[in-house]
């Protein structure tokens, strides 16, 4: 028979699967909490500890996240969801040598780890290996982990052409300067200080801010196709998102922020 604490940590589990957070992490602090009050082995507590370190990643406070990861890796070093999870971590702070590290201490057909494999693979240009643990991870779990949709750099091109010939006449005068460049993913000698995993960027001085750095380079978006066709379920929500995309970068470029931009439903 299961304990409180498991089946608080299999409730954690559930609420996190649906994406209700607070109840995840209500939950897994309970579950902690018991096998406290029950004193069993600190190992014991390891997957609310997870729960509890995979909500703050979900809310996108990493520095909660590698607070909570730490307190999982003290009570269970080889927890194959912690490992996962700091595999995931690492990858965003581009430290792609010691994710892959610890993806190695996971067992090798764990669908969840060849997916990351596969994500690791394609950020660093290993394309071939990186659809073979795709293919992988997707034959092992289709529904968690699905493949990619891909799609042609002309077809990307003509969307984002589309896009942009539907704007109104003075945003498009404000792109005169600007150029949309298509990359695979980010290049880090260029954008070694945003997430790897990043759909877009915006680099350059806004509208009303130009003036002021008269030296600043040209004005450029970035779009970061794979990464996008990474996130995207079928064609139809691929080419929504490339749309989404590039209008949330013009939107830094016109001098809105991420508050703005959500307001217009562009986050």
């Amino acid at each position: 028979m299961s304990s409180d604490h498991d089946s608080l940590f299999e409730a954690a589990y559930a609420a996190f699967d649906a994406g209700d957070l607070d109840e995840a992490q209500r939950l897994a602090k309970r579950g902690v909490d018991a096998c406290r009050r029950a004193r069993a082995p600190e190992a014991h507590a390891a997957p609310g500890l997870y729960v509890l370190a995979a909500v703050e990643l979900e809310r996108l406070d990493d520095d909660a996240a590698w607070a909570a990861l730490a307190n999982l890796r003290a009570a269970a070093p080889e927890f194959p969801d912690g490992l996962l999870l700091e595999a995931r971590l690492r990858t965003s702070r581009w430290e792609f040598a010691a994710a892959e590290r610890l993806l190695e201490q996971v067992d090798a057909d764990e669908p969840a780890a060849l997916y990351q494999r596969a994500v690791l693979a394609e950020l660093q240009g290993r394309d071939a290996e990186a659809e073979e643990c795709y293919a992988a991870a997707a034959s092992a779990d289709a529904e968690a982990f699905p493949l990619p949709v891909r799609i042609s750099d002309d077809e990307v091109h003509a969307l984002l052409r589309e896009v942009i010939e539907s704007l109104p006449e003075p945003v498009v005068a404000t792109m005169r300067n600007l150029s949309v460049d298509l990359l695979p993913v980010p290049d880090p000698r260029l954008h070694a200080d945003v997430d790897p995993e990043l759909l877009g960027l915006y680099a350059g001085a806004p509208i009303g801010e130009a003036d002021a750095m008269p030296m600043a380079l040209p004005d450029r978006i970035y779009i970061f196709k794979r990464n996008i066709e990474r996130v995207a379920s079928d064609r139809e929500e691929l080419l929504e998102q490339l749309r989404i995309t590039l209008l949330h970068e013009l939107g830094h470029h016109l001098g809105l922020d991420e508050d703005d931009l959500a307001e217009r439903g562009l986050d």
